[in-house]
């Protein structure tokens, strides 16, 4: 799974097949839309520019949602904003979404059950997927983890999936987590860690003002 995909998956009520109550859906958008770059900062096809990111290849990528965001970006014309990156994935890939729901089906991991024709539900199907996902959010909690474990959390700490799918203490342990880790990726230059941080803060809606 790719991490918007993990966001997501975190994000379901694993019986209603439905986002969870409490989570909007528009900040989940977001949250996919940052999760879809911090991919691209692991896969090194983004890096860090002055006034924001750019490119560093404008080649597909194995994952269809990752091409997507890599022809948006190719676009612009030099380096471009966190926040306005985030706008620009969020909005340019049609039904982000559904889509993520649609690629965890594809893997087995969701149901998709269709109620009076238009209406779906995606139960989780695997329980083992969704376990390993939620272990890797607990793994930060504890202070262990990769950039990868680092860029879920952080994602799903902007996006409100942290604030509703796990408790408050875990909650409080990921957010000291992620400013220990802003600190040490700022002292020891760890770039990637500090642009994958950068890009989780620019989820929320009140940096774009």
């Amino acid at each position: 799974m790719i991490l918007a995909e993990e966001l997501v998956l975190l994000s379901l009520d694993s019986d209603r097949g439905r986002i969870a109550t409490g989570i909007d859906k528009r900040a989940l958008l977001r949250g996919a839309a940052g999760a879809i770059l911090a991919e691209m900062v692991l896969r090194k096809r983004v890096h860090a520019a002055p006034g924001g990111i750019a490119l560093s290849d404008s080649l597909p990528d194995f994952h269809p949602l990752l091409s997507e965001a890599t022809r948006l970006l190719a676009r612009e014309r030099g380096a471009i904003a966190e926040s306005l990156a985030i706008r620009r994935v969020a909005s340019g890939i049609s039904g982000l979404l559904r889509r993520l729901l649609h690629s965890l089906v594809a893997r087995d991991i969701l149901h998709d059950e269709r109620q009076a024709f238009f209406v779906h539900r995606y139960p989780v199907r695997s329980m083992q997927a969704l376990r390993e996902v939620f272990a890797r959010v607990h793994a930060v909690v504890a202070g262990q983890g990769g950039h990868p474990e680092l860029a879920l959390a952080a994602c799903a700490e902007a996006s409100g999936v942290l604030a509703v799918r796990f408790t408050s203490e875990e909650r409080f342990r990921v957010r000291r987590q992620i400013e220990t880790r802003r600190e040490q990726a700022v002292a020891g230059g760890d770039s990637e860690a500090r642009l994958i941080l950068s890009l989780a803060a620019a989820i929320a809606p009140d940096r774009d003002r």
